[in-house]
């Protein structure tokens, strides 16, 4: 016994024509379709903006070893090295650098020290002396005056600290 096999051959006009009459079932599924879409994204999707400051950190020469001049020596710029790795662990700080910060940028019952910890990045350029402050929040203003909070803060207790000079 031998199959028949039927072949069934579909012109690109035929294809066409059922298009054209199913033009308006197409177009409300594509509406449906973009009207999903836009409300999962907009339930789902929240924006949030990144300010930076970098920190340059150096040991300022004192005027009794002949720094009147500004000139910087070796031991003046290994000397930051050996300070890069304490200010990325005092910069941390809760006393000293989150709680001011929460309280100048009055954050106090819009967040709690746990978000702005998350918040708040501190991390150290390779083989420099520099420190990058990031802030991120929803808002691009409160992300900048945060992260230069952020800066201020950190500048005042490192060069309290180290009686430093510490530029941002």
């Amino acid at each position: 016994m031998e199959e028949q096999t039927k072949e069934t051959e579909i012109r690109l006009q035929d294809l066409w024509l059922v298009f054209k009459r199913c033009w308006w079932l197409m177009l409300i599924v594509l509406v449906a379709v973009s009207i999903l879409a836009y409300t999962v994204l907009s339930l789902t999707h929240e924006d949030e903006y990144t300010a930076n400051v970098s920190i340059y950190v150096m040991n300022t020469p004192d005027k009794s070893e002949g720094g009147a001049n500004g000139s910087f020596s070796t031991p003046h710029i290994s000397m930051a090295m050996y300070l890069i790795k304490d200010c990325l662990e005092l910069g941390k700080s809760y006393d000293q650098i989150l709680q001011p910060v929460m309280i100048s940028q009055n954050l106090e019952g819009v967040v709690d020290i746990e978000e702005l910890e998350k918040m708040y990045t501190i991390t150290k350029a390779d083989d420099a002396h520099v420190l990058y402050l990031t802030a991120t929040s929803a808002s691009a203003e409160r992300s900048r005056d945060i992260v230069n909070a952020f800066a201020d803060q950190t500048c005042t207790y490192f060069n309290k600290v180290y009686d430093q000079e510490l530029l941002s």
